[in-house]
């Protein structure tokens, strides 16, 4: 079977979590090739996470999404910025759909997988292909908010054309309204290794706290560790900084496993981020974005749930205050939170 991804080049969450389905679709004797269309620094990080089969691999370079951008600094939804670069997206829509249905009868494609790029979905349905659309939201669902039906509509036609639907855990209430059939799964992550995660702890004598916005984001005004009773792992856009603070090489290809050897992880609600926390059983705190739909749906349910607290971007900055609250949280039950890669590939491999 030759199996296509099309992965959003919005942020680095939705390679993170199809890394794990390509890997094990690679190593499946039933798989002959697996394409995966994405952005070039993207594709190197799904490269530098194979780490067998790679001559089933075959690699597309193309900025395939536009997502949202947010204000420099912040975490705040520009919709200015992003209204002028969706509508530059779509008009290039029919010319890549009709370029895309070609290429796709030329290499005889079996199945196409959308996460979560709209007009894949419609060059699948032009050429033929089965499609499976794997998330927990649409780009619908962040923008109703924010902009017209004259971007709504062609991206709801396009997420109407997949053949079937997966939506992960924490899905945005009534996604399923736009597929005609669908299942219900729940979390998928990187395998985690404990080995890796104790080389990570080596040398730290104190409980260990991730900070992470993203390799998308990063944040302003300087935030102060010195003298807190933690160490602090951080991803660049974070401005903590101190004497117990290690900050983390933009291109690190194992974030997951420094989410395993940490104690505490504070995070924006990107869903790949959550997934990860909740597979490695973490106390997490998540930094609300009131202006960004799927966070606010994440946090919500999470916090129902008792799994995560949520902080403001200003209580991030109170990081002592921040810090004592999670110490004495106590977590939900996490008995439902299933790494379902192996779920995902029987439906990718599944007989119509």
């Amino acid at each position: 079977m030759k199996i296509i991804f099309y992965i959003s080049s919005h942020g680095f969450g939705h390679m993170a979590r199809n890394v794990p389905v390509i890997a094990a679709l690679l190593a499946d004797s039933r798989v002959e090739r697996v394409y995966v269309r994405c952005a070039g620094a993207h594709l190197t990080f799904l490269k530098d996470n194979i780490f067998t089969g790679t001559e089933k691999l075959i690699c597309l370079e193309e900025e395939t999404d536009v997502g949202h951008d947010p204000y420099p600094g912040t975490m705040i939804f520009d919709r200015e910025t992003t209204e002028r670069k969706v509508r530059r997206y779509m008009a290039g829509w029919p010319e890549r759909i009709g370029r895309e249905a070609d290429f796709l009868k030329k290499e005889g494609i079996d199945r196409g997988v959308a996460d979560i790029v709209p007009w894949a979905l419609a060059a699948c349905a032009q050429a033929g292909v089965r499609s499976l659309f794997i998330s927990n939201f649409t780009w619908n669902d962040i923008y109703r908010e924010y902009f017209e039906e004259d971007i709504l509509e062609p991206y709801r036609r396009c997420y109407e054309l997949a053949d079937r639907a997966l939506l992960y855990r924490l899905a945005m209430p009534g996604l399923e309204q736009y597929f005609r059939s669908y299942r219900r799964i729940s979390y998928v992550c990187r395998p985690f290794s404990r080995e890796r995660a104790a080389q990570i702890r080596a040398g730290h004598t104190r409980p260990i706290v991730y900070i992470s916005v993203g390799k998308a984001v990063s944040l302003t005004g300087e935030i102060r560790a010195d003298g807190l009773p933690w160490d602090f792992i951080v991803t660049e856009g974070v401005p903590v900084t101190g004497e117990n603070v290690t900050v983390l090489d933009r291109g690190i290809p194992d974030t997951h496993n420094v989410i395993l050897a940490c104690d505490y992880m504070i995070s924006k609600a990107g869903w790949g981020s959550i997934a990860e926390a909740m597979l490695a059983r973490k106390k997490l705190a998540l930094i609300s974005r009131p202006t960004v739909a799927e966070d606010c749906n994440s946090i919500r349910q999470l916090k129902e749930q008792g799994l995560c607290m949520e902080i403001s971007e200003e209580e991030l900055h109170d990081l002592g205050r921040t810090m004592e609250a999670l110490v004495w949280m106590k977590p939900g039950d996490f008995s439902g939170c299933t790494n379902d890669v192996g779920v995902i590939c029987e439906e990718i491999l599944a007989e119509p």
